[in-house]
């Protein structure tokens, strides 16, 4: 039955609509203007309000200003004393510490300016064929193709970096005519690309012997794995650190081919990292990883403290429910560390036990020991979000 009142019910009803509707459409509009004026305070991680970029775009559930993996002051590191790095260096642990200054700092404590512009190169992997497996090398660099374009669309900062695809077991009759290298340059515009052959192989001391019977990973996931994914493994946790073509760069950002970035991203990820002034870099992680998939790593790393006379920094703390695997499509790192001599000598000495052959341990695993062994949980960064990506393997996320 029509009435006065049931008319102005009406009229408050879809006028209340109406209100809601137009702020659906407004308020976006604003918080897009408020986002595209303000990227240089968003991408900024010293400002407090740093997190509103995060929580406007893309997955929010791994983000923290700062990874805590537990209460440095629960541990007695008294035994060896660090070097005092002015305030403007990490003091790295180790059988010779030393300090990683940061950027804009250099010299032995980290007291001389030094003011140039970053290096930074963004590195790929292609491998094919090794050991007589090809894992079809072409379908990598297809991928890798369609990766640096989606990085060239969707990084919308303006900065400089190299991006270096690195290929093996890939025969390639001409680095300027091989059209599986003229795509990937045709998809770059932006950032200038090089090409460096790498080669993928069991360490020296261990040839021989996986050689006459090719490892399968150790039962890791129930499968068997081809050699070449399990050089891929290796090669991410120590041979990339040696390469020559990378000691040139201040700065590398390390990507999976196959992991698509089809989300847009405001800041210059270098610089977001830079003042951070953090060691490493990753976007996500585990809380756990199966044994079979470890080996005896952890055991190991510790070993090696106690052969060289200090204290692991946080390893400590890297069991569950605390982070114990970090995500090993994605990773920033701050070259001078991973290449040093301090670096190289722990990944070699654990090279030689061939832990990525025969428990298919992949970097994730290798990156949470030598880190918990060498720098503080303060110097590891956990980026907010990267907008929206696809893994080719694993899916959307």
């Amino acid at each position: 039955m029509f009435s006065t009142a049931n008319a102005v019910n009406e009229i408050k009803r879809y006028g209340t609509f109406r209100i809601l509707a137009i702020v659906s459409v407004v308020l976006p509009l604003i918080c897009g203007i408020i986002i595209l004026y303000s990227w240089e305070d968003i991408c900024d991680p010293t400002n407090p309000d740093r997190a509103s970029y995060c929580k406007s775009i893309g997955n929010i559930r791994d983000y923290a200003p700062r990874f805590s993996v537990g209460p440095s002051s629960s541990c007695d590191c008294s035994r060896q004393e660090l070097p005092d790095c002015s305030g403007n260096g990490v003091p790295i642990r180790g059988p010779d510490p030393f300090c990683s200054c940061h950027w804009g700092w250099t010299g032995d404590d980290c007291s001389i300016e030094d003011v140039r512009d970053p290096r930074n190169a963004l590195i790929y992997l292609a491998y094919g064929e090794t050991n007589g497996i090809n894992t079809g090398a072409t379908n990598y660099l297809d991928d890798v193709a369609y990766a640096v374009g989606l990085v060239n669309a969707n990084l919308l900062a303006n900065f400089s970096m190299d991006i270096v695809v690195l290929y093996g077991g890939i025969k390639v009759p001409d680095l300027e005519t091989y059209e599986p290298f003229k795509r990937i340059r045709v998809a770059s515009p932006r950032f200038p690309v090089k090409f460096v052959e790498v080669f993928l192989d069991f360490p020296d001391s261990l040839r021989d012997e996986f050689t006459k019977e090719p490892p399968g990973g150790g039962g890791c996931a129930h499968l068997r794995w081809a050699t070449n994914y399990l050089h891929m493994c290796r090669f991410f946790e120590n041979t990339v650190f040696k390469l020559p073509e990378l000691a040139e760069y201040d700065f590398v950002w390390r990507m999976d081919s196959d992991l698509f970035m089809v989300g847009k991203y405001p800041c210059n990820p270098f610089e977001v990292f830079i003042k951070s002034q953090a060691v490493f870099g990753f976007v996500s992680g585990a809380n756990s990883e199966t044994p079979e998939c470890q080996g005896p790593i952890k055991q190991l790393s510790f070993e090696y403290a106690k052969q060289n006379n200090f204290n692991a920094e946080h390893l400590h703390y890297m069991y569950p429910p605390n982070m114990t695997t970090y995500s090993g499509a994605f990773g920033m790192f701050k070259w001078s560390f991973f290449s040093s001599p301090q670096f190289l000598r722990y990944a070699d000495w654990l090279d030689d036990f061939g832990l990525p052959y025969r428990h298919r341990m992949g970097e994730q695993v290798f990156l949470v020991n030598a880190l918990g062994l060498f720098i503080p949980q303060s110097a590891i960064w956990q980026f907010g979000s990267f907008g929206k990506w696809e893994h080719k393997f694993r899916g959307s996320g």
